[in-house]
């Protein structure tokens, strides 16, 4: 019966860790998170916080980077391990490839 509250407590979200993508690079991203959008257009500077989820132990983060005249200028992508607080800080997008 002890696994019953600690069980409460991950479904409500009360000791769930806070996973946070902060965008350092200069382009507007737009986010996606277990393949759902999850934030478009997100600022240089800016950061979001990602969707914890109990039932996963890893949930993989997509980003596309867009310059100020919304062109196309690359992506990144990072895993979060759930039941870990963690920060993505973007720094470098990947070039397309020819």
């Amino acid at each position: 019966m002890k696994f019953l509250p600690v069980l409460c407590l991950l479904l409500c979200g009360c000791v769930a860790p806070q996973m946070t993508l902060m965008n350092n690079t200069p382009y507007r991203l737009d986010v996606t998170a277990r393949n759902q959008l999850i934030y478009t257009d997100l600022p240089p500077g800016h950061a979001v916080p990602i969707p914890v989820n109990p039932w996963q132990e890893r949930i993989g983060v997509a980003v596309a980077a867009y310059d100020d005249q919304g062109h196309y200028v690359g992506a990144n992508d990072w895993t979060f391990y759930c039941g870990q607080e963690q920060v993505w800080r973007i720094d470098r997008i990947n070039k397309p490839q020819p």
